[in-house]
């Protein structure tokens, strides 16, 4: 991501600077419209070559999180609505968090609103850190003189989100702890333990049957070549966590993804059901369907997805309902387009948004439950399978010599 320095104007007379992370300076004109800002002037910022510090390496291994800034917005709220100046009060979260990242985000956050800056505009230099989600919603609070309000809002959307998240963690701990110690398990076997089956198979002085030499064979490259199997892991998931960072290369990386009809429905009703809390959630604070669009579109991570609400967000440019643009999509589920063309019908969009996040988020959780419940004993299952063909492969030279001695 790169960065971009700005002047624009606030007002009518009034003129502010900042910097904003983005691709493109197309990217930084939509946020700063959204801010409620009049471009005047953007330059990309030239990087400077720092050396690296301690500090910064603790700071890329603790990332901020959704808990963190969870947490933060709901310091700022109980603050603010103890009738604390937002400048004190961020002084006050400052001084109190153990996070380093947000220790230092908060701190530049300090000093933005210093020099004059209100807090979302101070938030939106921070694209890491809050999203073009959580400024929009707190550029409508200040707008409107009710920033206590948008918090509150912020805080229920990051709380579902958590929710939903911390619920998927918990029913893969156990598949995934079961998958880990599986492999670990063979893994063991097969680099010290079958290894020492090979001399007292050298000295029986006969042929090995085939599933033994394999099991050999296996057993002397993993001896070897785990450090290359460990190099090969560790370079798929750079090169994906490289691939995430372009937009070009993550559009085919979601297209691969949506190869497995499972993963791709679960992806789906995932996204959907994010974007609609996020639109529920601005259109309740009076934000217009069309900005609140613009807003939520960026919350969704798989592009294919985003594309086609973008989309849609073209046709309300052009006079058309979100229904009817619905209806152009091809990922889009059936029953959400429905849905909210009977909301647009009765006008009751944000409540009928509200229910669609409800009824997606418990529907991917129950998916995942179940997927869960059935993955445990599948994988006790290949583990104990796997586990059973190595002692057959070992034991079989044993039995083939009792037989020649008999």
């Amino acid at each position: 991501m790169k960065l971009y320095k700005y002047r624009a104007k606030k007002g009518i007379a009034e003129v502010v600077e900042g910097t904003l992370g983005g691709e493109t300076r197309d990217e930084i004109i939509d946020k700063l419209n959204v801010m409620g800002l009049l471009p005047i002037d953007i330059e990309e910022e030239k990087k400077r070559i720092q050396p690296i510090k301690a500090r910064d390496v603790k700071v890329f291994f603790r990332k901020i999180k959704t808990r963190d800034i969870s947490v933060f917005y709901r310091q700022l709220a109980k603050l603010v609505k103890s009738g604390i100046p937002i400048l004190k009060s961020l002084s006050i979260i400052h001084d109190q968090t153990n996070h380093v990242y947000l220790k230092g985000v908060t701190k530049q956050l300090i000093e933005s609103v210093k020099d004059g800056n209100s807090l979302s505009t101070a938030m939106a230099e921070h694209p890491k850190a809050f999203t073009s989600f959580d400024i929009a919603m707190l550029q409508t609070g200040e707008n409107i003189g009710k920033i206590e309000e948008s918090l509150k809002r912020l805080i229920q959307y990051h709380q579902e989100k958590e929710n939903i998240q911390s619920k998927v963690r918990t029913a893969l701990a156990y598949p995934v702890f079961v998958c880990c110690m599986g492999i670990f398990t063979i893994f063991i076997m097969l680099t010290f333990v079958i290894p020492k089956f090979s001399t007292f198979f050298a000295n029986m002085g006969q042929k090995l049957p085939t599933a033994t030499r394999i099991l050999m064979g296996v057993s002397q490259w993993c001896q070897f070549g785990w450090f290359w199997i460990l190099l090969l892991a560790l370079g798929i998931f750079l090169l994906i966590q490289r691939m995430k960072q372009y937009p070009r290369e993550k559009r085919i990386l979601d297209k691969i993804i949506f190869f497995i009809p499972q993963v791709k429905m679960l992806i789906i009703k995932s996204e959907v059901a994010t974007i609609s809390r996020a639109l529920a959630l601005q259109i309740e604070n009076g934000v217009l369907l069309i900005n609140a669009l613009k807003t939520a579109c960026p919350v969704i991570g798989n592009l294919l997805l985003r594309e086609e609400f973008e989309r849609c967000l073209n046709t309300i440019q052009e006079g058309g309902s979100f229904s009817e643009g619905l209806n152009q999509t091809k990922y889009v589920p059936s029953f959400f387009k429905q849905l909210i063309k009977v909301g647009e019908e009765t006008g009751n969009l944000d409540e009928t948004l509200k229910e669609i996040a409800d009824w997606y988020e418990q529907d991917v959780f129950d998916y995942i439950r179940i997927f869960t419940n059935l993955l445990e004993p599948i994988l006790i299952l290949i583990v104990g399978f796997i586990l059973g063909l190595i002692i057959i492969a070992v034991l079989l030279p044993v039995f083939s010599f009792d037989t020649l001695v008999t």
